[in-house]
């Protein structure tokens, strides 16, 4: 099924429609396909950005940047 979307969308007739995501992703540095875990460091870059959702975060590396993320939003 993802072969014929990605086909699909690479047609020139329907690819001059394709919009970018709304999610904040860092590829730099991935390690076997998935993206770089966000931290604090990244927290300028997510407040700047004009994306509504970001991946990948994880608790166990870095739960500052939730907290800060939280107190921009309350």
């Amino acid at each position: 099924m993802n072969l014929y979307f990605e086909l699909f969308c690479s047609i020139p007739k329907f690819k001059e429609n394709i919009v970018p995501n709304l999610v904040y992703v860092d590829w730099t540095d991935q390690k076997k396909g998935h993206p770089r875990i966000l931290d604090i460091s990244d927290f300028s870059r997510l407040k700047n950005s004009t994306m509504l959702f970001a991946r990948k975060f994880d608790l166990t590396i870095d739960s500052e940047i939730f907290r800060s993320l939280e107190g921009r939003f309350q």
